[in-house]
């Protein structure tokens, strides 16, 4: 695959790559995931930092930033001073950001608490009766987003835990959709249709965002794999 290639060719210039995390939003469990993806994916030991020891200083020598799932509000309490600020600043001078599940949400528009790197809301009273169980769905590329996870299906069914279902927007960069509706504690469905993955431009950086956990999903680690050369090489 195209971007397998790249990575292993940028690996050669030791790549920095970090995820963060926070004791009370995004747990050990979820942390380690994510080095562990690296490992296995990448054979490549990543840095974590923990957000309260957020600052800009910190984060500038890293080439991607990582933020992963949990619970977007809990992260953002445990922000330092000037931790959103910090990765605002951070993307805006030329750095990389992706969030996944929860740091969708942080990345995205749809609270005035979110950073707004990628201008794209979700239904915000939908959100609140979405299962919180996890669940396998089906989803669907836009012609950019086979560029970005170059998946070997048409549609691909994937590991989803109560990710933002976010609206279209024009503006931003569509990469994934939801290819089928979630049954809803209000009795209704919803979701078919809707954004689960978009990118776009922030200042001189660059930023993406991911509904569902691709790295929870046996088997689909190819496509989160391909994303992250993705970013790394815009």
């Amino acid at each position: 695959m195209k971007y397998v290639k790249l990575f292993e060719e940028y690996l050669k210039v030791n790549p920095k790559i970090c995820v963060l995390y926070s004791q009370e939003g995004v747990n050990f469990g979820s942390k380690s995931l994510w080095l562990n993806f690296f490992r296995e994916q990448f054979n490549y030991e990543c840095t974590s930092i923990n957000v309260k020891d957020l600052s800009f200083n910190k984060i500038l020598k890293f080439d991607l930033l990582i933020i992963p799932g949990g619970d977007s509000a809990e992260i953002i309490e445990n922000f330092s001073d000037t931790g959103a600020e910090d990765i605002k600043r951070y993307v805006k001078e030329g750095g990389k950001v992706l969030g996944v599940c929860a740091g969708a949400v942080i990345l995205s528009q749809s609270w005035d608490w979110c950073l707004g790197i990628i201008p794209v809301e979700f239904n915000r009273n939908k959100h609140s009766v979405l299962p919180t169980e996890k669940v396998l769905l089906d989803f669907s590329f836009s012609k950019e987003g086979k560029k970005v996870f170059l998946p070997e299906e048409d549609k691909i069914n994937l590991c989803y835990i109560k990710g933002p279902i976010f609206k279209r927007n024009s503006d931003v960069e569509e990469l994934m959709f939801f290819a089928e509706d979630l049954e809803l504690s209000d009795t209704s469905n919803y979701g078919k249709g809707y954004l689960a993955s978009a990118m776009n431009k922030y200042g001189k950086g660059f930023a993406m965002l991911i509904s569902p956990h691709i790295e929870r999903t046996d088997g689909k680690g190819y496509l989160l794999k391909n994303a992250i050369n993705y970013i790394l090489n815009k």
